[in-house]
C-alpha cells in the first residue's frame, strides 16, 4: 500500500522498533470511496429485503463481530495473538 501511495510509514518517536502507518490524501480518498460504496450497497439491500430485515442483519453481524473481538481480546490478555489455531498467518 505504501508503494501505491495510499499510506506512508513513519518511525515511532517513542519506540525505535515500531512504525506508524498514516494515510496519504490518496489513501483517505480511497477510504471515503469505499465507505460510500458500502453505504450504497447497504441501501440497495435494504430496499430489496426491507429495512427491518436489513437492520436485523446488521445487528446480528455486529453481535458476531463483538463476540469475535471479545475472544481476540481475551486471547491477547492470555499472551496469545488469537484463540484460533486455524487462522492463516498474516503478511507483514
Amino acid at each position: 500500500m505504501e508503494e501505491l501511495g495510499y499510506v506512508r510509514l513513519e518511525h515511532d518517536p517513542t519506540d525505535g522498533r515500531a512504525r506508524i502507518i498514516r494515510y496519504t490524501e490518496r489513501g483517505w480518498s480511497l477510504l471515503d470511496t469505499g465507505a460510500q460504496i458500502s453505504r450504497d450497497v447497504g441501501e440497495r439491500w435494504a430496499q430489496q429485503i426491507g429495512r427491518r430485515a436489513y437492520d436485523q442483519m446488521v445487528t446480528t453481524l455486529e453481535a458476531i463481530i463483538a463476540l469475535d473481538s471479545s475472544r481476540s481480546r481475551a486471547a491477547r490478555q492470555e499472551g496469545r495473538s488469537d484463540s484460533s489455531s486455524e487462522q492463516a498467518p498474516q503478511k507483514a
